[in-house]
């Protein structure tokens, strides 16, 4: 597989691992607007923090993708600290709002 082959499979899969937090991200919120009124502030700053990663992936994933040739591997690492971050911030909120 040529490098710009799997920079395309990379950029593909985090594209369509995003589209799987979106959605998640919603889920949630939408148990989220339930909740009591003190747990519902709680919530809140959870998603707040997940919704901040997503964009903070979204944003590295960008860059990303205006990388040509090696460079894209200087970058890939943000890239993947930011997944696993928004990785652990879903979880978290999940977590809290079962």
């Amino acid at each position: 597989m040529s490098k710009d082959d799997e920079k395309s499979a990379y950029e593909q899969k985090v594209e369509a691992k995003l589209k799987e937090w979106n959605a998640k991200i919603e889920e949630l919120e939408a148990k989220a607007e339930g909740a009591e009124a003190d747990a519902k502030k709680e919530y809140r700053e959870q998603l707040d923090d997940a919704r901040s990663r997503r964009d903070d992936l979204r944003d590295r994933l960008e860059d990303m993708k205006s990388k040509s040739g090696s460079a894209w591997d200087e970058v890939k690492g943000g890239v993947e600290r930011a997944w696993d971050e928004l990785e652990r911030s879903v979880k978290h909120a999940r977590d809290r709002l079962k």
